[in-house]
């Protein structure tokens, strides 16, 4: 009994750190990834869906409004920097890409990783060096590759 207990106030515990507010909820349900999306089909040549998980950007109102600037942007011209090279196309077209989450941890350095058809990008979306440039994000993804 005691140990279901224990267990419960755990999830109850883990379920508050990550719940969001309504403003945090209704930021999210505002982002428009739109531009990238098209940036990214245009070049890529078939569609890639972007998205946040959002429990990461729990309790960081500046991390979700830097979603798009710092995220699905950058990753839109990182991709269209590739797929200007017939080679680097072909070879992410090979990772049959078919969408991009946008993951908020500012304590752990960039990274961004291909499994599976999608790309996760790591970054601290708030901190002022803790995210890629897009020369960087450009490279990290060949290296991919």
């Amino acid at each position: 009994m005691k140990r279901t207990i224990a267990l419960f106030f755990l999830f109850l515990g883990l379920t508050a750190a990550y719940s969001q507010n309504l403003k945090e909820r209704q930021a999210i349900a505002g982002l428009d990834f739109g531009w990238a999306e098209k940036r990214i089909a245009d070049n890529y040549g078939s569609a890639v869906k972007i998205s946040v998980d959002a429990p990461s950007f729990a309790g960081d109102m500046d991390a979700i409004s830097y979603a798009a600037s710092r995220g699905s942007d950058i990753a839109a011209n990182a991709i269209a920097t590739i797929c200007d090279d017939k080679l680097g196309k072909e070879a992410l077209v090979a990772k049959k890409l078919t969408s991009i989450v946008l993951v908020n941890n500012a304590k752990k350095k960039p990274t961004v990783a291909i499994a599976n058809g999608t790309m996760t990008l790591t970054i601290g979306f708030s901190s002022d060096d803790n995210h890629f440039s897009e020369q960087e994000l450009t490279s990290a993804i060949e290296d991919l590759l």
